[in-house]
């Protein structure tokens, strides 16, 4: 299970430790405590396995790296205690623009569950996509409500909203199969020549 830090709590942690299941979330300031240790942690510790990724494309460069750390030395509040926290997963990520030549950096933290791996590198691996992956469902989210204004459509009936949420679902793999960065340009193109929406159709043998 992947979460993000709106529900880094012990409360939560706890409850899907002790039922037998596995988490990764992030943390953030809101819990400052952890967060600090998990800063340190990532920067006096060797990692147990490391994980990289180079994407190119769009005038940009970015790379992502993933790493694992053992948290089981760290001296956590006492709160934590029933949330079998094991792993801290680091990602870095750092953007090159061509054309600016201007580097952007960011660091993210996440605790994990899951216990240390016979392969380490394997492990990173796993985990950092989980949380890649995580980040595609919270855009793909951020669409539905903001560009597709999903919250805004009323339906009469329970199958109208599952059919309506199936061809949002529907028209964003298409978009995403043809890497449209900006959806909203896309969708304002199609309305205004439904003849080049018409055309993707047909590539993607829809029609």
């Amino acid at each position: 299970m992947t979460l993000d830090a709106h529900h880094c709590n012990p409360t939560t942690t706890a409850q899907i430790h002790q039922a037998g299941g596995q988490y990764v979330i992030q943390v953030k300031e809101n819990q400052p405590l952890l967060f600090t240790q998990c800063q340190s942690l990532a920067a006096t510790a060797l990692p147990l396995g490391s994980h990289a990724e180079y994407d190119k494309g769009h005038g940009r460069l970015t790379t992502r790296e993933g790493q694992c750390f053992d948290m089981r030395a760290v001296s956590l509040a006492p709160r934590w205690s029933d949330s079998g926290i094991h792993t801290l997963v680091v990602m870095k990520r750092q953007t090159v623009t061509f054309a600016t030549q201007k580097t952007t950096s960011e660091t993210a933290y996440s605790i994990s569950n899951q216990a240390r791996s016979t392969d380490p590198h394997t492990q990173a691996m796993e985990l950092t996509g989980a949380i890649r992956q995580h980040w595609h469902v919270e855009s793909d989210n951020w669409i539905r409500d903001v560009t597709l204004d999903e919250d805004n459509v009323k339906t009469t009936s329970a199958n109208q909203a599952q059919g309506m949420g199936c061809l949002r679902s529907l028209a964003l793999r298409l978009l995403r199969r043809f890497n449209v960065k900006n959806f909203q340009e896309a969708l304002e193109d199609f309305a205004d020549c439904p003849s080049r929406f018409e055309a993707l159709l047909r590539r993607v043998k829809f029609l």
